[in-house]
């Protein structure tokens, strides 16, 4: 077996077997997951800041429903342990936790030389040498570049503007180059499977001009140039949808959510996230304010010494129905030293938002 991570390097070295059922993965030494100081008791009795490591010690794979994309019980078996097994008194730790993933067939949906015309959104890998990223953590979820296929022009955070691409055997291969030159990134595009309307799913598998290899997921989506956000069109409630190739365990907490562009004279934002349990009320955030720049559908900070600060913008790609595929960028603000703050890029990804009538949810 074969598995990809965040840090370009293609891993080889693990085992794994089939017994009941189950597919038990077992990496050749323990998986490093965290690295992070925690208070603890010392065995002088004093309370001391500590290192503790976290490492994945094995995976448990179990099919829970089988189909075209056959839908997997992940059982990832960690343990915590002390970089000092002296510093601490306390012993080391070790549980179990369960997520769910997807599985399938790669090209079960081959490119054709007709989806290299125009532009397209695709994932590329962010890597986090090549900056254009304030947090370099967010390169292992990859990132959503558009591809403009007529022009070979190319819009990815640390890359250049330019790139060549080519179809091979249904897939596209396209590559990419760091914005000093230093490094090529050829990504080789794998379709697996649609939407129903006007996306489909991708994997990117990357090989660095060094050898290092990575991967991304994400969707594939082809822009419609005549679409764009206007003062008119904007309002309206927008749900969050799952991104398409972006299969992360999502939480009862956090999805879906809704904002909800208001047309009001003061073109206010109320963001509404469902709470963690069945007995807490939804959040409601009424601190941001929308607006239209240029060719992005913006939202700022509205209030507080942050006042104005971008906090997420959309790029239109296409629109079907009441769905409306964007390249979304996430922002964070940071000290610049002055006493001020400035926005920084902390997520580049490709999603779709469903205009509703209401917020309403309905929880798993």
């Amino acid at each position: 077996m074969q598995w990809f991570d965040e840090n370009l390097i293609a891993d080889g070295s693990a085992d794994w077997s089939v017994a009941d059922g189950v597919i038990t993965v077992t990496p050749a030494t323990p998986r490093l997951q965290y690295r992070i100081f925690i208070p603890c008791s010392a065995p002088t009795g004093e309370s001391v800041h500590a290192e503790l490591i976290g490492e994945t010690l094995e995976w448990q794979l179990r099919r829970v429903v089988r189909g075209d994309i056959d839908t997997i019980e992940v059982r990832t078996v960690a343990q915590e342990r002390y970089a000092d097994p002296a510093a601490c008194d306390d012993p080391p730790t070790t549980g179990v936790s369960t997520a769910s993933m997807l599985a399938f067939k790669v090209d079960a949906l081959p490119f054709a030389a007709a989806d290299l015309a125009g532009s397209r959104i695709l994932p590329f890998v962010a890597d986090p040498a090549a900056g254009g990223f304030v947090d370099p953590t967010f390169a292992r979820f990859g990132g959503s570049a558009v591809l403009d296929f007529d022009t070979g022009l190319l819009d990815a955070p640390g890359m250049q503007s330019g790139f060549t691409a080519a179809l091979d055997h249904g897939r596209i291969v396209a590559t990419l180059t760091r914005a000093d030159g230093s490094a090529n990134y050829e990504h080789e595009y794998r379709r697996y499977r649609s939407d129903g309307r006007k996306a489909d799913s991708v994997l990117a598998f990357v090989t660095r001009s060094d050898g290092a290899r990575a991967i991304a997921g994400g969707m594939s989506v082809k822009a419609d140039q005549s679409l764009a956000f206007t003062t008119a069109n904007a309002p309206g409630i927008y749900r969050s949808g799952l991104e398409l190739g972006n299969f992360r365990s999502v939480s009862n907490g956090s999805s879906p959510f809704f904002i909800q562009l208001n047309a009001d004279a003061e073109q206010t934002v109320r963001r509404t996230f469902l709470g963690p349990t069945a007995a807490d009320e939804p959040f409601v955030d009424n601190t941001r304010k929308w607006s239209v720049e240029g060719n992005l559908l913006t939202l700022r900070r509205n209030g507080g010494i942050e006042d104005g600060q971008l906090t997420r913008d959309w790029l239109p790609i296409a629109a079907e129905g009441n769905r409306v595929y964007v390249r979304e960028r996430l922002f964070t603000s940071v000290d610049d030293g002055a006493g001020g703050f400035t926005a920084q890029i902390s997520g580049f990804r490709s999603a779709f938002y469903d205009l509703v009538d209401t917020v309403q949810y309905e929880r798993p």
